[in-house]
């Protein structure tokens, strides 16, 4: 009497199997489970510290004044929210400033903004008709305004209060925005990490790496479609320095997909840079055009870590910072066209599971952040090669 449920079980289990496998087999390979973690050129890091300056999810760096804006919420309200539950505390995440030479930091004040910013990813970009001013994009993972929140930031800096707020893009199509690379100051590609913002199939998308989501394109007319899809948990995204390549984390899967930008603005795969670990963000270095991939070394610690930001678990998630440049070498004849070297590894006790890492070429350092820790990091490296 049992037979035809037990079919079903073992059916089910097997379904189960197929699709969990992978997972797992990639946690085994990359996720460090029964390896420490070799600390590598974090001896010269130090943190710097200012009040409400915690859970930077994103960074992102303006080389001509040397201005890194930070997007930024309290890291315990953030629990409440993180996947993959997509719930949200009411109160607002915040951006700051932060002067690379100076190290002076400034919370900003965001006018004419009325609604819930929960914080996410971030990007600027220079108004081609406003010489003095930026425009500051920031992605808005609030449950009921999920979007692309646009600001005017006015050159030279040293008020708290120069975001004007200029416009907000809401879409469909933006399901669960995670990160901006601006195009133009009305153009730019999201990434939506997860197909599903909440509920039961986001934590299928989430423990079976589905590539069900995908990277959106709203171009300079204001036109919204889809980029590329297919991709599993896409997070960090940057453009080349000529907007001719884009580079997306595929956080699931361990790799970072290069693609070529069409005259439509659709993308193409070109390569898949396989990592050694989990990456979240990328930023693009635009004097050198390389790349600096920031990810996660530990992710069962991370998780950890996201429950209980207090617990041992912090001093063992560690992350890693990649650089990601064009393959010089004779090896680029077998197809091997990026080539990839380890820039910063740190265990934890610096910066847990650090999100995003750029290069500031004044001062030849990384600023680093994490979502789920205060402060930043500030770590000295030898400038790259050109």
């Amino acid at each position: 009497m049992y037979g035809p449920f037990l079919g079903l079980f073992a059916l089910l289990a097997a379904l189960v199997g197929v699709y969990v496998y992978p997972t797992v087999q990639l946690l085994y390979r990359v996720g460090r489970i029964y390896e420490s973690i070799t600390p590598y050129n974090n001896d010269r890091c130090r943190s710097v510290h200012a009040p409400g300056l915690e859970g930077c999810e994103a960074l992102a760096l303006h080389e001509r004044s040397g201005l890194a804006f930070l997007a930024c919420g309290d890291m315990f309200t953030r629990q409440l929210w993180f996947l993959p539950s997509g719930q949200a505390s009411t109160d607002n995440d915040k951006v700051f400033v932060y002067h690379a030479q100076s190290e002076r930091i400034l919370q900003l004040t965001l006018k004419g903004f009325s609604g819930v910013y929960k914080a996410l990813g971030i990007d600027v970009v220079e108004s081609p008709n406003h010489p003095d001013h930026l425009t500051v994009m920031l992605v808005n993972q609030a449950a009921d305004a999920r979007g692309i929140e646009i600001f005017r930031y006015r050159l030279p800096t040293g008020s708290s209060d120069p975001s004007v707020r200029d416009k907000t893009v809401r879409h469909r199509l933006l399901a669960s925005p995670h990160s901006v690379a601006a195009i133009s100051d009305r153009a730019f590609y999201v990434t939506n990490s997860h197909r599903y913002a909440s509920g039961l199939l986001r934590w299928v998308e989430l423990l079976t790496g589905r590539p069900w989501a995908d990277v959106v394109l709203r171009d300079t007319e204001g036109h919204i479609k889809l980029a590329t899809k297919g991709i599993a948990a896409p997070t960090g995204i940057t453009l080349n320095t000529a907007h001719s390549e884009a580079y997306v984390a595929s956080t699931a899967t361990a790799a970072v997909h290069a693609y070529r930008i069409t005259p439509a603005g659709t993308l193409k795969l070109r390569e898949t840079i396989v990592l050694d670990g989990f990456p979240q963000q990328i930023t693009t270095d635009t004097t050198t055009g390389q790349l600096y991939v920031t990810g996660i070394l530990r992710p069962l610690e991370y998780f950890k870590y996201i429950r209980d930001p207090l617990s041992s678990a912090a001093s063992q998630a560690g992350f890693k910072v990649w650089r990601v440049q064009n393959n010089t070498s004779a090896t680029r004849m077998f197809g091997i066209n990026y080539h990839t070297d380890t820039v910063l590894m740190e265990p934890g006790p610096q910066l847990p599971a650090g999100s995003v890492a750029v290069y500031e070429p004044r001062t030849q350092q990384l600023l680093v952040s994490s979502a789920l820790s205060p402060g930043i990091l500030l770590c000295p490296v030898d400038p790259p090669s050109l």
